[in-house]
């Protein structure tokens, strides 16, 4: 499991960013290789100075203060500039569209799973961590040649080194082992509380939301939650840091201990006369840099077992995503009925079907408006017909294929819809009305003229948005732009959920007669609680607890004396008052 992260990584990372990775080699190299070469030049130097040599002496010495001046400088260089403000950088950008893609290739019902927002949040945050696990990994196996060549010096001088310097270190890889498994246990029991906290920031900032709460006095509401979050998270990490302290404390003691009989051992042998002054002085040299060498070792081994745990849920995001993902072929022209047979619906973790057993044909070219109480499954059954919620039982076809056979990319651009939950992005009025990037001709001013947005002719241009410096729109504005969106992109089949909810009754009748005809000789399928509408439809669908109640033409419904007319009479009962 570990290898297939860390071949995964490393493959990631050199097809995300080649040129970078080769480069962090060749560096990462340079750096070890330096300090084993300035051993050699230090006993050039040493020897030198027993022979009186003074022109070999200098020379070594200035060769000497370079490759430590060179070492140390290119490692800052790596440091603080390539590795912070450039490959890192690069490598976000990079990975961030990797992500989105994968992210693309999910199912809008994975969504609606809390565990699942919960594994796309950490694989997320894993993404960027793949260039470090590929750093680490490349900087363990740099150090680990550094070691075998240090290792080589020492033997030559005296073997037993190397076991004593050897043991003394491990305490630092069990040191860095027991933070890396601290700090493992510790993300997966925050995961939920980050998200909290997120969440309950966004409400805090966002000029929306914090209007509303102010307005129903809801801020010590909102911010005692907030801080109870935020005291959980507090607590945890202090916990977490305090165990990390108390053992690293052990070791570091070990540690200590283990340093003071290397240099008693090494003097030992000097007294004794079995290394000279030359061998000594690089002797201790080379205790000092194996001593810092095998640190970066233990720290490596750590920093790669860290960085593989924490990269595991981007992979295990886009296994899903090639799994369960949409993995459909059929790119056919989409003509034809819309036929569901025997389909049922379950949201995650919900213990009844949203849609229960439906059979329902949408003939091609025909209006239909589907109504209901609140909870129904009005909306559900809407986003089942459109492919965005694939059944849990039963069959939808669209001509004679399968829904679930299709290509979204291929199906999407046959459906054209407004949702009661549309967006309004960001950018200027002119591109959220053409958001789609259809490629279809449209002329700007007469569309917000029939719209009647003249209040926006001049300001097309501007960004959406006061929080970006643009423009603010009321809630009837925003919605005439995302249905001058749905009909800028066209489509066979258009979907309409809700979507005059924010205008006001006047000009309510004049956008519904204007989608009407936007939408004749094309499949039409409405989700409305104005009843009124029901008349011009070539037929109303009537949900009730997740099944199709009632079905037929408003003249036929209203002669059935059935729900649909009891809801039709309140209505128009509440209209006359």
């Amino acid at each position: 499991m570990r290898r297939r992260v860390l071949l995964k990584s490393m493959n990631t990372a050199l097809r995300t960013c080649p040129a970078d990775c080769i480069l962090m080699v060749v560096i990462q190299l340079s750096i070890v290789c330096l300090p084993v070469g300035g051993l050699y030049v230090l006993r050039w130097m040493v020897d030198s100075l027993v022979n009186k040599n003074v022109s070999l002496m200098l020379f070594s010495m200035f060769g000497y203060c370079f490759m430590i001046w060179f070492q140390k400088a290119l490692q800052d260089w790596y440091n603080h500039y390539f590795l912070m403000y450039y490959s890192l950088l690069r490598f976000e950008k990079n990975i961030k569209e990797v992500f989105f893609r994968i992210c693309l290739c999910m199912k809008l019902d994975d969504y609606n799973d809390a565990a699942f927002v919960n594994h796309s949040l950490r694989a997320k945050n894993a993404s960027v961590n793949i260039l470090r696990l590929y750093q680490a990994v490349v900087q363990l196996a740099c150090t680990f040649f550094s070691v075998i060549a240090m290792g080589l010096v020492l033997r030559s001088i005296n073997s037993k080194l190397i076991a004593v310097f050897a043991v003394m270190s491990l305490t630092e890889m069990v040191d860095n082992l027991f933070t890396l498994y601290q700090n493992k246990k510790f993300l997966y029991e925050t995961t939920q509380l980050e998200k909290e906290e997120t969440q309950l920031s966004e409400l805090l900032l966002r000029a929306g939301s914090l209007k509303e709460i102010v307005l129903l006095h809801s801020v010590p509401f909102v911010l005692g939650k907030w801080k109870d979050v935020v005291r959980g998270l507090i607590r945890k990490e202090r916990k977490k840091n305090a165990k990390i302290f108390a053992f690293s404390l052990c070791m570091k003691s070990v540690y200590c201990f283990g340093t003071i009989f290397s240099y008693l051992f090494l003097f030992r042998a000097f007294l004794s006369g079995e290394i000279g002054i030359g061998e000594f002085s690089v002797t201790v040299s080379a205790i000092t840099m194996l001593r810092d060498v095998f640190s970066n070792l233990f720290d490596g081994v750590a920093n790669v077992s860290q960085f593989a745990v924490l990269v595991v849920p981007f992979f295990d995001y886009a296994e899903h995503a090639n799994s369960h993902g949409k993995t459909k072929k059929t790119e056919a022209a989409a003509t034809g009925d819309l036929t569901l047979k025997g389909v049922s619906y379950r949201y995650h973790n919900a213990q009844t079907n949203a849609l229960d057993q439906i059979d329902l044909v949408i003939e091609n070219g025909k209006k239909y408006v589907i109504v209901g109480e609140n909870g129904s499954g009005k909306t559900t059954l809407m986003k089942v017909l459109m492919g965005l919620f694939e059944p849990t039982e039963g069959t939808i076809l669209y001509g004679n294929t399968n829904l679930t056979d299709w290509d979204e990319r291929a199906l999407y651009q046959y459906y054209s819809d407004v949702s009661q939950d549309y967006n309004i992005y960001a950018v200027s009025v002119q591109d959220n009305i053409d958001f789609s990037r259809s490629g279809k001709d449209i002329n700007m001013d007469a569309a917000l003229r029939e719209m009647d947005l003249q209040e926006l002719l001049d300001q097309k241009d501007r960004m959406i948005g006061k929080e970006y410096g643009g423009i603010d729109l009321s809630g009837g504005q925003q919605q005439k732009i995302a249905i001058l969106r749905a009909e800028h992109k066209g489509g066979n089949v258009f979907f309409l959920d809700e979507p005059t909810s924010a205008i006001d009754p006047l000009q309510e009748k004049k956008l519904f007669d204007r989608l009407l005809s936007v939408a004749k000789g094309k499949t039409t399928i409405i989700v409305s609680h104005r009843l009124a509408l029901c008349k011009s439809a070539d037929s109303v669908i009537v949900m009730r607890h997740g099944r199709i109640a009632e079905m037929g033409t408003h003249e036929e419904l209203m002669r059935n004396k059935g729900i649909y007319e009891r809801m039709y009479a309140e209505q128009a009962r509440l209209y006359k008052i």
